[in-house]
């Protein structure tokens, strides 16, 4: 009875998946000034069993423009004159995630990593939610952590208007150099 009870049941299908997008932003600051971005994204979940899945991800940001000429200060003050400054970053970021998903319930937990030039991010995060009976109301529950470095040009004890904003030119995380990493928590 039990060979004839797996035969004659259908094969369960995962709900595996693949999402894949790309957004594209322009802001027009003047009329030759603009800032860009462009985010491609692709996320994978699979699943291991009938509850626990596995999604994967990758993110990036490619932003390219101008900044606003005030940003630009030379060494030596302010000179809200000068004309803006064109830029280019990108930041990667990489994700995985976890989940023990039941009828009503589900419980996760996830991390990321993200860097650019001048920032570096791990983020981990955790997630419960639970359905009602009538599944007409839910109740979830979240909470993230960001372990954030972020370099910054050594400014030392300049003045407001002495300071110097980070260059290309300045290289970031290294230990002898003109600049600093700061750490940056975020809950």
């Amino acid at each position: 009875t039990v060979f004839a009870l797996l035969v004659s049941t259908p094969p369960a299908w995962a709900d595996d998946r693949v999402d894949t997008t790309v957004t594209w932003f322009q802001e027009r600051h003047t009329s030759t000034d603009t800032v860009t971005v462009v985010h491609p994204q692709f996320n994978a979940g699979v699943d291991l069993s009938d509850v626990v899945s596995l999604d994967m991800g990758y993110a990036a940001d490619i932003v390219s423009g101008a900044t606003q000429a005030i940003y630009a200060a030379p060494p030596v003050g302010v000179d809200a004159v000068s004309t803006a400054t064109l830029f280019k970053d990108t930041r990667h970021v990489g994700s995985v995630a976890l989940a023990l998903n039941g009828r009503r319930s589900s419980l996760s937990v996830g991390y990321s990593y993200g860097t650019e030039r001048d920032y570096r991010s791990q983020t981990v995060n955790v997630g419960a939610s639970v359905d009602l009976p009538g599944k007409n109301t839910n109740f979830a529950l979240s909470y993230s952590h960001n372990f954030d470095k972020v370099c910054d040009f050594d400014n030392g004890d300049a003045t407001l208007l002495q300071r110097r904003a980070l260059t290309a030119m300045n290289e970031c995380y290294v230990t002898d150099g003109d600049t600093l990493t700061r750490s940056l928590s975020i809950d």
